[in-house]
């Protein structure tokens, strides 16, 4: 579960990976999205270094932060 702000993406991943997004996402308040074709998003994916690395620095700092929660989750006690 994540709670997502003004200009994160969702789903992206597991279109590049060919994995799909097994996840549901909410908007907790009045929200807008922008839902871009599989294929186009490949192709500029492929072709925009740029895009590759910022996806790639934005999926290495939310892994980070997941699994910083997890070491707190499991060091911490029930108090």
């Amino acid at each position: 579960m994540e709670i997502m702000g003004p200009g994160q993406t969702f789903g992206v991943l597991g279109v590049i990976e060919g994995s799909g997004c097994p996840l549901m996402a909410y908007g907790l308040t009045q929200t807008t999205y922008l839902e871009i074709p599989k294929k186009l998003l490949l192709t500029v994916f492929h072709e925009s270094r740029q895009l590759s690395d910022l996806l790639l620095q934005r999926t290495s700092r939310r892994m980070h932060q997941k699994l910083d929660l997890m070491a707190k989750l499991f060091s911490g006690s029930a108090d």
